[in-house]
């Protein structure tokens, strides 16, 4: 989820923003629009998330359609991710399996 408040002095139009995952472009979603707040979202799929622990890192490109300015990129590292997912996964399941 991208998530910016804007100030009172601030008012533009919402950027574009696309994840760049493995090999997949991703446009993210806007939701509910509004004067002081910008949301946007996607989900990931677990395709995408394992691409993204096996390149690394993954990507955001904040882009401004009538802005000359360059596109804002952040970039984030996967390191130790993997590692960490497996537990994150099997607490999951085990929280889900004690629910039923």
């Amino acid at each position: 989820m991208y998530h910016q408040e804007l100030t009172a002095k601030e008012s533009r139009t919402s950027p574009m923003i696309r994840a760049k995952i493995g090999d997949s472009l991703i446009d993210l979603t806007t939701l509910k629009p509004q004067k002081d707040l910008i949301e946007k979202s996607f989900d990931l799929e677990p395709r995408q998330l394992q691409s993204a622990i096996e390149t690394g890192s993954f990507e955001f490109t904040e882009m401004f359609d009538q802005s000359k300015k360059s596109p804002l990129v952040v970039k984030f590292s996967t390191l130790g991710l993997s590692e960490n997912i497996v537990a994150l996964k099997s607490k999951c399941a085990s929280k889900s399996n004690s629910n039923q």
